[in-house]
């Protein structure tokens, strides 16, 4: 009787850190399966102070101010992810060279367009 139960006693700790150990093991940053961390979340956060949705230009300001707004970096142009921040808009009609971006004498004539009420 002592040998079943011992041996119930030891299967089941087994089991225990077997169970432990898979678990361990699919969280590792490193490992095929991925951890928590690295899985995006499946709805955006709702936007937080000084994030793209209060740094989008208002339809006032000046086309540079503007384009500045939209282009952070500096790189010279915006994107059409960047272009989104303004809530609407069509980045094709606007992009005349179809390269994908908007240079700023592109934004330029868009934003005049959108000031006026044309677009």
């Amino acid at each position: 009787m002592r040998t079943r139960a011992g041996m119930a006693i030891a299967g089941m700790a087994m089991l225990a850190a077997a169970t432990a150990w898979a678990q361990s093991s699919l969280t590792l940053p490193n490992n095929s399966a991925g951890s928590p961390l690295d899985t995006p979340p499946l709805i955006a956060p709702p936007p937080t102070p000084g994030t793209d949705a209060q740094n989008a230009p208002s339809r006032s300001e000046s086309s540079g101010a503007a384009f500045q707004k939209l282009d952070p970096k500096g790189n010279g142009y915006v994107s059409r992810n960047d272009f989104m921040r303004l809530g609407g808009g069509n980045f094709d009609a606007a992009d005349t060279n179809h390269d994908g971006k908007l240079s700023y004498e592109e934004f330029q004539r868009y934003w005049t367009d959108v000031q006026s009420g044309r677009d």
